[in-house]
This record gives structure tokens, C-alpha cells and sequence, in this order.
């Protein structure tokens, strides 16, 4: 497999995974929140509390996203520095963000409805159309 091919295979693998953690919360959150409301006693909280879990199952039934407001992704990444794409895992992450954003869908991060957040030549962040026009 060519460094291209790696590449476009590990921007799928991110762009999954987004898409993932977007739908399905970790067991041991699931098994916290499940603790938590058996310990409930007032009938709103109960409510809340079985909305939140039923909301989790839908979304993993119907493959879709489990809250609209899915906040700022952000990574920490460690990898040695022989790793074969540490040059391109900026760049990989930024493209998985935007596949998942569009395939999952995650709630687009601006107001207009075809943009998305990206860092521009300066460094800055700005948004952009996705045609790559700068707003």
C-alpha cells in the first residue's frame, strides 16, 4: 500500500470513528448514567434520566447522531517518530472531521449550512465554503 493509500485509508478509520463516538457512548458512561438514575427519586429526574437512555438507543438504532450538539472535537495524538504518516495526521484528522461531519451527519460547526471550520495559511481558524473559498 502506497503512502496515499495509508493516507486515505486512516482518514476512513477517523472519519468512522468520529462518526462513532458521536452515536454510542462508552459502556462504563452508559453503566454511570444507569447507577445514576436507579438512584433518582424525584419524577422529573427519573424522566431525564430514561430520555437520556432511550435517546442513546435510538441513536444507535437509527445511526444517528445522539445529541445535535456534538461540541469541538478535539485530539491528542501520540505516535513515535518513525510513525509513517506523522506528516500527514493534521491534515487526515481535519479531512475525517469533515467526511464525518457530512456522512454521520454531525451538526455542522457554523451557521451556514454547506461550511465548515478549517485553519487557513496563517494559521487562523476560519470558515470555509466546501468549494475551499474562504469566508
Amino acid at each position: 500500500m502506497n503512502k496515499q493509500e495509508q493516507v486515505q485509508q486512516m482518514t476512513t478509520y477517523m472519519a468512522n470513528f468520529v462518526s462513532h463516538i458521536a452515536k454510542v457512548l462508552p459502556d462504563d458512561i452508559i453503566k454511570k448514567l444507569d447507577e445514576l438514575g436507579a438512584q433518582e427519586d424525584a419524577p422529573l429526574s427519573k424522566v431525564i434520566y430514561e430520555t437520556m437512555k432511550r435517546n442513546q438507543k435510538l441513536a444507535k438504532e437509527l445511526n444517528r447522531p445522539s445529541c445535535q450538539d456534538t461540541g469541538v472535537l478535539q485530539f491528542w495524538v501520540k505516535c513515535g517518530v518513525d510513525f509513517p504518516l506523522i506528516g500527514e495526521v493534521e491534515g487526515l484528522l481535519k479531512e475525517a472531521v469533515v467526511k464525518s461531519t457530512f456522512e454521520a451527519p454531525l451538526r455542522r460547526p457554523t451557521a451556514t449550512h454547506h461550511s465548515f471550520l478549517k485553519i487557513r495559511p496563517d494559521g487562523c481558524c476560519a470558515s470555509s465554503t466546501r468549494s475551499g473559498e474562504w469566508c
